[in-house]
């Protein structure tokens, strides 16, 4: 899990503040709600997250909603059929109930129940429907019913949604993560790691993400305190000296603020052999 913000420039800190590593039997899906209980108990709750598909089921949604997060992401695409019209398909208003069909016939009987709601159409309204093969409302005795649950208009509505541009928009922000995993991968080698057992991954997984947000730290602080081409005239040794004295500084902020606590959170996790236990614990930065 990572930061991320609309403005792009050099001067925005986006920082990863949630690693975890699991056995690949696993699902991805359960691994949303202990990353946001883990932001939250270190004040990084997030008011906002885009994630696949994946993580978007309606338990997490309810769940982060319940934490108060609003979690944005597209509905499983395998939970319609093809060909096949949906819910999302027929008109919905605001009070949930259905208006009309994809073809403009207004349902003539409403149901509700513990179980499901049904809507009725007319028989004799959708002997001429071309779609009708294709529609999901039932034949009956009286009436073509479309049966369904709470949860089927709660992803009908969120599909809706996600047809406008509004949401495109908004999501299109999420594929910044796939840059972060190239970089991840790319200038720490987490995918070939020497290191074998699930502790063992996960503290060097950790140790990496931290890695990460020091070279994010000091490429904004640089940027931050670079001098402007059109500033007074100075020697080019000094600009050079002045910014490369004040990435360090900003380098050794940095791991002070925030490695060191990592750190000790780590060893007081992991127990590792007496040297490098008193390696980590005499760790000081002055």
């Amino acid at each position: 899990m990572e930061t991320y913000s609309e403005n792009k420039s050099e001067e925005t800190l986006n920082l990863i503040t949630y690693i975890q590593a699991e056995p690949a039997h696993l699902s991805d899906a359960n691994a949303l709600m202990p990353a946001i209980e883990s932001t939250r108990q270190r004040d990084l709750k997030p008011d906002q997250i885009l994630a696949d598909s994946l993580y978007g089921s309606d338990e997490n949604v309810i769940c982060a909603e319940e934490k108060g997060v609003k979690l944005i992401a597209p509905v499983m695409p395998g939970s319609t059929a093809k060909n096949k019209l949906h819910l999302s398909d027929f008109a919905l208003s605001g009070t949930d109930a259905v208006l009309f069909c994809p073809l403009g016939k207004s349902p003539v009987s409403r149901k509700i129940s513990k179980k499901a709601n049904i809507v009725g159409f007319s028989l004799q309204g959708c002997l001429d429907c071309p779609s009708r093969d294709q529609c999901p409302a039932e034949t009956g005795k009286k009436y073509n019913s479309l049966r369904y649950t709470d949860k089927d208009l709660r992803l009908a509505k969120r599909r809706q949604k996600e047809r406008t541009s509004g949401f495109t928009q908004e999501y299109a922000l999420r594929s910044g993560v796939e840059a972060t995993m190239s970089e991840y991968d790319r200038l720490t080698g987490v995918k070939r790691l020497r290191v074998r057992g699930l502790k063992k991954v996960q503290f060097s997984a950790v140790l990496k993400g931290i890695g990460i947000n020091l070279f994010r730290a000091a490429r904004v602080r640089k940027a931050q305190v670079r001098p402007h081409r059109w500033s007074s005239p100075v020697s080019v040794r000094i600009i050079s000296s002045e910014g490369l004295s004040q990435s360090l500084a900003a380098f050794k902020f940095a791991v002070k603020q925030h490695a060191f606590r990592w750190f000790s959170t780590l060893n007081a996790v992991i127990h590792f052999g007496s040297p490098k236990k008193l390696y980590w614990q005499s760790l000081t930065l002055k």
